[in-house]
């Protein structure tokens, strides 16, 4: 009994860990842009780490957009709070998005991103989300600290120059898969399947 346990258990987890590692990329990658810059709170010794501007046509948080939602795309600043004192400290930021038009996409007035952080340790990966209209450009954003407004670039990613077009006629050729979502049955499959071998020859002790 408890190898049919342990032998469901194991090929739940597989299946799952399978399926998060090839579906999420998919669903919520469509554009990250990696800062690693970091900010320093004034009068603290809470450190801000701006990991990545992520970029995207779904949202992730329950944020309502002001704008017609398919008309709207999704920027998020990825960031931690690193707590650099000997005493647990709250981190907290403040920010807006501008784009090349310097239009302004503050956060949420009632939007709270504060959080305590123990000595010499960091917080959780955390977000921030605003909704910009679909053709923005978001070129910056602005970490706002009372009176004081410091601001950070953000990487334009280059868009490939299209190529023209081949004239000669190509042979008969088969289009590979965009992704391995098509394979995905068969690697847990034969993962199962290796595992269940596994334990009908070696067996597993209590």
């Amino acid at each position: 009994m408890f190898v049919k346990k342990w032998y469901v258990k194991v090929a739940m987890i597989l299946a799952i860990s399978l399926l998060a590692a090839v579906a999420m990329p998919i669903v919520y990658a469509d554009e990250n842009i990696v800062l690693n810059q970091e900010y320093l709170r004034k009068g603290t010794n809470i450190k801000v780490n701006l990991i990545e501007v992520d970029i995207s046509e779904k949202q992730l948080g329950s944020k309502t957009s002001p704008y017609p939602l398919e008309e709207t795309k999704w920027v998020r600043l990825v960031y931690t709070y690193e707590n650099l004192g000997d005493k647990s400290e709250k981190g907290y930021l403040n920010i807006k998005f501008l784009d090349t038009d310097n239009n302004e996409y503050p956060m949420g007035e009632v939007e709270y991103t504060g959080r305590d952080v123990a000595p010499h340790s960091f917080s959780e990966v955390r977000f921030i989300e605003i909704p910009v209209p679909k053709d923005a450009v978001i070129d910056r954003f602005v970490i706002i600290q009372g009176f004081d407004e410091t601001t950070y670039n953000i990487p334009q990613t280059e868009k490939p120059t299209p190529t023209p077009a081949i004239t000669a006629t190509p042979g008969p050729t088969q289009e590979p898969p965009k992704t391995c979502m098509p394979f995905l049955p068969f690697m847990i499959a034969g993962s199962v399947i290796c595992i269940g071998l596994a334990i009908n020859r070696y067996g597993f002790k209590r």
